[in-house]
């Protein structure tokens, strides 16, 4: 079966992926001395000192190359640029990123993953990305658990996978992840992983349905009105598409308008008052820091024409 991901796992274990990365770097370009390389962020001489330039090739082999612990070299040159007293970097720069990363912290692994898949200051890269995403995640990052289900939903960086990204969407949604939650319930009722389970995708819609996010409103409201989940519930379909507009979704808001003709006027009345009335749930930030949006509706429901 496939390796689940968990915190007591060890963020420098290399895969194959860290492997077939360290290939590449060594194959590209023939590797000057490591001390060299690393002496010249550290006193301002080599590239990457101030964050703004684009991270060599160079940089890149120093720095897996020390989170494996094969370069001894690497290892005196880490010591010397420490002895530096110009050895200083940017909070935000890749060479400070890169040194906390290596120490374990799932917050600069996961930063650096996000540059390699925007390229920020580096040349972008899906591959390695998700290998730093994978480290993140190993450490028990939520959002980096769920860029991760992403890139192997997408096949971007690593082999599609619907299969994996079904258990780590899984494992982020069970910590809190919102768009995990969403995303977990579009593989649902999409039908890549065999076959639609729309029981499912339910429960998973109406958590995130729960924390505000409109497009999962939105799909919960077809899943109701058409009863694909074994039972139609125009009063629930009504609910949540009136939520969704009132999130901005003027599709939503168009349902809404229609459903309301199908239910009795005292219901309606008590179904505007409990409309009015709801708040989302708060959702733990750790858990969302970094996300983005979400599957569009179109892509999600599986129902629209």
């Amino acid at each position: 079966g496939e390796e689940t991901l968990s915190a007591g796992d060890s963020a420098d274990t290399l895969t194959e992926y860290d492997k077939m990365v360290s290939a590449r770097m060594a194959a590209a370009t023939p590797v000057p001395s490591a001390i060299d390389i690393t002496a010249s962020i550290a006193d301002g001489s080599g590239k990457g000192q101030k964050g703004d330039k684009k991270i060599s090739l160079f940089d890149q082999y120093v720095s897996f190359s020390s989170l494996s612990g094969g370069d001894s070299n690497v290892k005196k040159a880490r010591n010397k640029s420490q002895r530096s007293k110009k050895d200083n970097p940017p909070a935000d720069g890749m060479v400070a990123l890169l040194k906390q990363a290596g120490r374990g912290n799932a917050m600069a692994q996961y930063e650096i993953a996000n540059r390699y898949r925007t390229g920020q200051g580096v040349v972008a890269d899906p591959a390695i990305s998700a290998i730093w995403y994978e480290k993140a995640a190993r450490n028990g990052h939520v959002p980096a658990i769920y860029r991760l289900a992403t890139m192997y939903e997408r096949g971007m960086g690593v082999a599609k996978s619907y299969k994996r990204a079904e258990k780590l969407y899984l494992e982020a949604a069970k910590k809190g992840n919102v768009n995990a939650m969403h995303n977990l319930a579009v593989l649902y009722t999409g039908g890549n992983l065999g076959q639609t389970d729309y029981k499912k995708a339910v429960r998973w819609y109406r958590k995130a349905a729960r924390y505000g996010l409109k497009d999962s409103q939105f799909n919960l409201a077809i899943i109701y009105q058409n009863g694909m989940a074994g039972k139609l519930d125009i009063e629930a379909a009504f609910k949540w598409y009136s939520l969704a507009a009132r999130a901005g979704d003027k599709e939503a808001g168009d349902m809404a308008r229609e459903l309301r003709k199908e239910i009795a006027a005292d219901r309606l009345k008590a179904m505007d008052n409990q409309i009015r009335n709801w708040r989302a749930q708060k959702p733990d930030m750790a858990a969302n820091a970094g996300n983005g949006r979400s599957f569009r509706k179109a892509e999600a429901s599986g129902t629209q024409g």
